[in-house]
């Protein structure tokens, strides 16, 4: 007795496989299974039929992806002559005997059977991945050449991930890495990382689409990020166009026909997920994939949450340096708010020349520190009504050292950019400044915008003994002064800033005064 099974969906329709009386045979995509199927969604030793009582039985051998007869899953089942039986997405015929009759069989293939029984296959897997135990550590399924060129490219790629996150000076870096490396790895359409909001929703962090393609025409499936959110599943869909349930509009409307995605967490939290589409490459992923974007996933969660943790501590550290700038400040009851005005000042200047946000975030440190010497000049000195005697002068001008030696102690990479900024920021463009007396570009780039910076506020602030001048007035005086207090160009850029009403401070009142005893220094009058 005898029984013949044909491939005729999937795998290399026409493939036949004889089964006799007697006889275990293994299906599976393993180089010892009885009948090797090379198709997706195979497991290695997937399934197993037998006779049993003149009877053939499939067998389901704890597949991933399950073993169906005419549609419906099963553990085990008898098939008779004709029935159809799944296999990944491979369909195979059963027929009785060794031949194969030409004339048509009792349940002929059917375009629509074979479609409603791919689509119990095609629902999505979800499954909790152990990453640690997964294909990474474990040798490539089949032991084929391809095997190992895959498993080889998925370590390359998680690899490039850790090192391109770890590397990543903030969060925006951060996620561009994640989906341009998984876009080239998971040879997708698009892929996407999205993070939960506080609210319960979800927002799209980062997009990378395939080559020549508009970003701006994409939409991802929303079901399957939400739902990946939700439960902190890992969700594979094989091929949306033959899945059993309503397809969503984004699917239809993309014709998305591949989906992967997967949580990203960290300490026990779902912090967003990782999410992956192929269009119209044909490309359908598989198990391998959802491991590999798992993978991404945590080390991408791994990553928010130390970014998160950085942020806290850095807004920790910016409060407490405001609290200290604002004490000295508060020493001088007509310069309250000083270090925050200038720091406003220098910080628009320097976005508008062009400094990366590191340098920027140097000139904010020293915008708010500038001053923080003066913690050691008596408050008589600072509130003194008239002017200073050359004594009470000399002291003054200890300041930007005293505030240096101070400011070295704070342990921060920047740290020693930020301490030059705070010692010359009283330098001149014509070297006649000080402590050290450094003329035009020997003084740090970050002094010489706050020394642009300290001026305008001090010319724009009401003293004791005279009220400030206007805006219009100040910045006037400061084109003036380019190429002997100030530097030339940074004079330029400010008047550019000016022009285009980005001088305007909320809490700065703009005033018209006559203020005929003001000069251009920030230490006005010795101050």
């Amino acid at each position: 007795m005898d029984a013949t099974f044909e491939v005729v969906q999937g795998g290399v329709p026409g493939q036949r496989f004889l089964l006799t009386e007697g006889e275990r045979r293994v299906i599976g995509r393993a180089n010892d299974s009885d009948f090797q199927l090379l198709d997706r969604g195979v497991s290695r030793h997937h399934a197993v039929v037998y006779f049993d009582r003149e009877q053939v039985v499939v067998e389901d051998l704890g597949s991933s992806n399950g073993t169906y007869v005419n549609g419906q899953r099963v553990k085990r089942s008898i098939v008779n002559a004709g029935d159809l039986v799944r296999i990944g997405l491979a369909a195979l015929r059963v027929h009785s005997g060794i031949s194969i009759p030409d004339v048509p069989t009792p349940r002929p293939v059917d375009d629509e059977l074979l479609d409603r029984e791919a689509a119990a296959f095609a629902t999505r897997v979800r499954k909790h991945l152990d990453i640690e135990r997964s294909f990474i550590l474990s040798p490539p399924r089949d032991d084929e050449l391809a095997g190992l060129r895959r498993a080889h490219r998925n370590l390359a790629a998680l690899y490039r991930l850790s090192s391109d996150i770890h590397a990543a000076q903030d969060t925006r870096t951060l996620f561009t890495h994640v989906v341009d490396i998984l876009r080239e790895s998971l040879d997708a359409d698009a892929v996407a990382l999205i993070l939960a909001t506080s609210g319960g929703g979800t927002s799209l962090a980062a997009l990378k689409v395939r080559e020549n393609t508009a970003s701006e025409s994409f939409s991802i499936s929303n079901s399957v990020v939400e739902d990946v959110v939700s439960t902190a599943v890992s969700t594979l869909v094989h091929d949306t166009g033959i899945h059993s349930a309503p397809a969503g509009a984004s699917i239809i409307a993309q014709q998305i026909r591949s989906i992967i995605c997967a949580p990203v967490v960290a300490g026990g939290a779902t912090l967003g997920a990782v999410y992956a589409d192929s269009r119209r490459n044909n490309r359908v992923f598989d198990e391998v994939d959802l491991e590999l974007i798992t993978a991404a996933g945590k080390q991408a969660g791994l990553a928010i949450q130390r970014a998160r943790l950085f942020r806290d501590m850095e807004n920790l550290f910016f409060s407490s340096i405001r609290a200290l700038s604002s004490a000295v400040d508060a020493k001088d009851r007509y310069t309250r708010g000083h270090s925050e005005r200038v720091t406003a000042y220098a910080v628009r200047l320097a976005r508008h020349i062009g400094l990366d946000e590191q340098e920027v975030e140097t000139v904010q440190l020293a915008g708010l520190l500038h001053d923080i010497g003066k913690i050691a000049v008596p408050e008589s000195i600072l509130n003194k009504p008239g002017p200073l005697v050359d004594e009470e002068y000399a002291l003054v001008k200890e300041h930007p050292s005293r505030g240096a030696e101070i400011v070295s102690t704070i342990k921060s990479p920047n740290i020693p950019a930020v301490v030059q900024g705070v010692l010359h920021h009283h330098e001149r463009w014509d070297g006649s400044g000080y402590p050290d007396g450094l003329k035009g570009f020997d003084t740090p780039l970050t002094a010489r915008i706050l020394s642009l910076a300290d001026a305008f506020d001090a010319m724009t602030s009401d003293r004791p003994y005279r009220r400030g001048y206007s805006i219009e007035h100040a910045v006037s005086l400061i084109g003036e002064a380019g190429g002997t207090q100030f530097d030339t160009e940074l004079a330029g850029h400010f008047l550019e800033l000016y022009y285009a009403g980005r001088l305007e401070l909320p809490s700065r009142k703009a005033a018209q005064y006559d203020t005929s005893r003001i000069t251009l220094d920030g230490e006005e009058n010795g101050r």
